[in-house]
């Protein structure tokens, strides 16, 4: 069945996105013109939100009215290139996962490029994680960590610090088109440099050149952690579009993770923008937040069934 929701959405990114953001090659122009478009947020009524500063971060609670103090957990790094900080429409989408999960949320925003250069986010995201678990004493089985693009690198990088810390792994990770391989060695670099409708290869080349100092390897799996290991992290969930650039930064870390026995599901999603699960407009958002929401589930059973 023609979809003209996505092929509309992606006609929109190619013409507005892609070629806007190719001509806007500085990070202070380009959250000039990003904030043109943004308003205060309001969250709904029935959900707290209020701002708190965790661990040096800036963060924001999302609350449900009515909730036990003892739900779930969704810890959120926000993507942005790495440079823009988090918009209202990832916000809605979290007010939306919290609603159909009954849970809460905190956003975590790191600090951002280029004041800030990796692996200055990814760090801030472990000890956004390590606070989260030791100084509020949540129940890392009750955490579900999500991140998107540049966010869904910080989480998986938050995975391996908190595995090599030696602290406990969350109950699982939702990865949203995440950005893992900073290196650039995928083959949808190449493949799909056309076919991306919101990125141009020049546009991921620039991020990378402002977020990335020349004294940190882009191999490293800090901050492109598809390259690490996975032995031992927590569950993961994979969204990603077949036509995205990072498309292979899933696909890639799934296939290892699964090799090293991590529990792992995956969806690429035919010709689906990038962070398609923030569009709840277009049924493949819907259909991928019904694939967390059976994840988040399934993985709250599993504590419930499983021995202590």
């Amino acid at each position: 069945m023609l979809n003209w929701k996505r092929m509309l959405t992606n006609g929109l990114l190619r013409l507005i996105a892609r070629r806007r953001f190719k001509n806007s090659y500085n990070a202070e122009r380009i959250r000039n013109l990003v904030a043109k478009f943004e308003k205060p947020f309001v969250a709904p009524a029935d959900i707290g939100h209020r701002h708190e500063t965790i661990a040096g971060l800036e963060c924001e609670w999302f609350e449900p009215e009515g909730l036990s103090d003892d739900v779930p957990l969704i810890l959120y790094y926000p993507g942005g290139g790495f440079f823009l900080p988090a918009m209202n429409g990832q916000r809605q989408m979290i007010v939306d996962l919290c609603r159909s999960n009954g849970c809460r949320a905190l956003l975590a925003q790191y600090r951002l490029a280029p004041e800030h250069k990796l692996p200055t986010g990814q760090i801030d995201g472990f000890n956004a994680y390590r606070h989260v678990i030791e100084e509020l004493k949540q129940n890392p089985k009750q955490v579900f960590i999500l991140g998107d693009s540049a966010g869904g690198n910080v989480a998986l990088s938050t995975l391996l610090q908190a595995r090599d810390a030696r602290l406990p792994q969350p109950a699982g990770a939702m990865l949203l088109s995440p950005g893992t391989d900073l290196s650039l060695t995928c083959d949808s670099t190449i493949e799909n440099m056309g076919k991306d409708p919101m990125f141009h290869m020049s546009t991921v080349i620039w991020m990378l050149k402002m977020a990335l100092p020349t004294t940190q390897a882009s191999n490293d799996p800090l901050v492109s952690p598809s390259l690490g290991d996975f032995t031992g992290i927590a569950p993961l969930l994979f969204e990603v579009g077949s036509t995205e650039i990072l498309r292979d930064h899933s696909t890639l870390a799934a296939d290892n993770a699964q090799k090293q026995g991590v529990d792992v599901e995956i969806t690429v999603s035919p010709h689906s923008p990038h962070v398609y699960p923030i569009m709840k407009f277009l049924p493949e958002a819907v259909a991928a937040r019904a694939r967390i929401k059976t994840f988040i589930d399934r993985l709250r059973q599993d504590q419930v069934s499983t021995p202590r």
